[in-house]
């Protein structure tokens, strides 16, 4: 059902807007317009306290987020703590502290990143260093009063004794070697000062890169030494550290509640920030469904205030706000996926949530497979705890697994036929011997009785929603156009069917139809040859609904595909026999098999089920282009307000 909305004009002295906000925040049922600037007026401006509450927000957050790596996730989790408004309000006493706390969070996490750097930066060093552990002289010292000294890497395989001799051809040079690494050995060169260019180009012709230690003023073993000291007390500051957010994640409750109340803060400056403003006055635009209107007026009742309650005009766009029994609610979502109603139309959630339930258990069509969504979409939103959109689709599909069981007691799906492929394979019953699982016909022997009630649910599905269309034009106060635009076609169809059962009578039933549809169809057009060819051109849609019961023949191959897919699973896990071996593999295959069999199959139902209300059945009456109703309200992600507040 949509339910009827009323237009809010509110004015207001200035000096109540503020509280005014709030009720409205509080009353979670008006949906505050965005301020129109058109008009000449500016919104109060609330843009430094929104930048300085989304800052303490992220603050937050953030701190939130990194606590919950520290946390012991043992802990049973427990109901979010819930609160009157009056004790949520109160929450801001308590904020201050929790900035202190997030601000404490974010400097020790800031200064374990700056450790982590720091060892990144040592480990680095002493890799550098590692193989000069032998160089006995200072790692800075490069040259005395008369002599240099040259440190470099060569690479391995090159001859020393070879470079050494012919350095000295030119040169007094002494050459050692370190050390090696991989792919290089350390070398140092010591020469005469006045040597130092000609023997470093000596050097470079046999693929020397000199390397310099300038930052390291003692020997490499004692360098090395107070690098491997200096990351160790970093390791014990940052496990210091780590030991104090551990603690500090105890208190991550206090900061999940000021999270909520900044939450609440900020959702109050924005409808505040979407009230016109004068020097004296607020002016505010919104929208409210009607049956909030008395609670609006009790709450408005204590302001010196004027507003003005009004029924929605033909050209505004009002929000759509949906209101379902527990069976069709669920089946909203499905149709926010698509587009919601216009708001004025028809919600199609509990007709549309019928027909989809029976065609999802028509495709999946198995006892087993019914079961896993029947118990797992409840556990799943019993553990994740998902928003609304989400949780309104898991139970959908909580829906549709009990007609998919429903219909795999009709048609004896049991993972496809794994009953009697055991019974069969292990136990060597013969097949005219096995029992008939079946409770109406089972679909891979009996094909066309199983097209044939995939047409016949298809042709129901159209009818109703020509049914639809037909309530639709009667309500708006088109009877004659109900009538000729939808009562003829059903007179043909209707005629149609007949005739495969009755011809005589059927014949002349869609006769009556077809003339109905070529009599009444040209009725816009000014003449008399207009009228008739138009009338008779009418009837060429009776190819596009063929077309769209042809539709409904998707039900029969995905049903019966993802049956003898299972089937062949089935028969490849039971080859092995009933020794061990054969077990051990049948679980193997069993589990795999099934598995993909069940994740194609469940997307084949999702997925076709929404094509088949989408085109064919909307397609026949569904006005889309609204827009989900969405109040402005106290939104809490870590506790709950009381129902009596909200």
């Amino acid at each position: 059902m949509i339910n009827k909305m009323k237009k809010l004009t509110l004015v207001a002295a200035r000096g109540d807007i503020d509280s005014i906000s709030n009720e409205l925040l509080w009353l979670s049922a008006v949906e505050v317009k965005d301020a129109d600037t058109n008009s000449g007026l500016a919104p109060c401006d609330t843009s430094a306290q929104t930048v300085e509450y989304e800052h303490k927000r992220d603050k937050l957050e953030n701190a939130i987020n990194a606590l919950a790596v520290y946390g012991s996730g043992k802990k049973k989790k427990s109901a979010p703590p819930s609160f009157s408004r009056q004790s949520f309000e109160k929450l801001e006493d308590g904020l201050a502290e929790s900035e202190q706390l997030a601000e404490k969070v974010t400097a020790l996490l800031a200064e374990n990143s700056s450790i982590k750097t720091d060892i990144n930066r040592i480990d680095a060093e002493i890799a550098n260093l590692s193989p000069w552990a032998k160089y006995d002289l200072p790692l800075s010292l490069d040259s005395t009063k008369t002599t240099s000294i040259i440190k470099g890497t060569l690479p391995i395989g090159v001859s020393l004794s070879d470079i050494s001799e012919k350095l000295n051809e030119t040169s007094d040079v002494v050459l050692g070697s370190v050390d090696s690494d991989a792919g290089f050995m350390c070398v140092f060169a010591v020469c005469m000062e006045s040597d130092r260019e000609e023997v470093l180009s000596g050097l470079l012709k046999y693929g020397f890169s000199k390397v310099s230690f300038e930052k390291y003023d003692g020997v490499c073993t004692l360098e090395l030494e107070r690098l491997k000291n200096e990351k160790e007390q970093l390791f014990e500051k940052s496990k210091e550290n780590a030991k104090t957010l551990k603690s500090l994640a105890q208190r991550r409750k206090e900061l999940e509640l000021s999270f909520d109340y900044v939450s609440y803060k900020l959702e109050k400056l924005n409808v505040k920030g979407n009230i016109l403003c004068t020097e004296c006055t607020g002016i505010l635009v919104g929208w409210l469904p009607t049956y909030a209107v008395p609670r609006l007026e009790k709450k408005l009742s204590q302001y010196e205030c004027y507003f003005e309650l009004e029924d929605p005009k033909e050209d505004e766009d009002v929000p759509v706000m949906l209101s379902n029994n527990p069976f069709a609610s669920p089946f909203e979502s499905i149709i926010a996926m698509y587009a919601y109603p216009k708001y004025g139309s028809f919600d199609p959630s509990l007709i549309m949530g019928i027909f989809y339930a029976i065609i999802f258990g028509l495709i999946l069509q198995d006892v087993g497979y019914g079961l896993l969504l029947a118990v797992g979409c409840p556990l799943m939103i019993k553990i994740m705890n998902p928003a609304q959109g989400t949780r309104k689709m898991l139970k959908a599909f909580t829906i549709c697994g009990f007609s998919t069981i429903f219909f795999g007691l009709m048609f004896g799906g049991y993972f496809s036929n794994l009953p009697l492929q055991i019974a069969q394979s292990w136990f060597g019953v013969k097949a005219e011997n096995l029992p008939e699982l079946a409770l109406l016909f089972n679909p891979i022997e009996n094909n066309m009785g199983f097209l044939i009630m995939s047409l016949a649910i298809g042709a129901l599905h159209l009818v109703t929603g020509l049914l639809i269309r037909a309530y639709m034009l009667i309500r708006e106060g088109q009877v004659f156009s109900a009538i000729f635009d939808v009562g003829s076609w059903l007179v043909l169809f209707c005629g149609i069917g007949l005739f495969l059962v009755i011809p005589d009578i059927g014949m002349w039933v869609a006769i009556a139809g077809a003339a109905m549809l070529v009599l009444t169809q040209g009725r816009d057009s000014k003449s008399i040859i207009g009228k008739f060819f138009k009338g008779l051109y009418s009837l060429y849609d009776l190819i596009s609904y063929l077309s769209d019961l042809l539709s409904y023949s998707r039900i029969f191959a995905l049903g019966l595909s993802g049956a003898i897919i299972g089937q062949v699973m089935n028969i490849l896990g039971t080859l092995g026999g009933g020794n061990v071996v054969g077990i051990i593999a049948f679980i193997l295959i069993f589990s795999v098999g099934q598995a993909l069999n069940v994740a194609l199959s469940l997307i084949s139902a999702f997925v076709h089920t929404a094509r088949l209300q989408y085109i064919e059945f909307f397609g026949k009456f569904y006005v889309d282009g609204g827009n989900p109703f969405n109040p402005s309200s106290v939104k809490t992600k870590y506790s709950e307000i009381t129902e009596e507040e909200k």
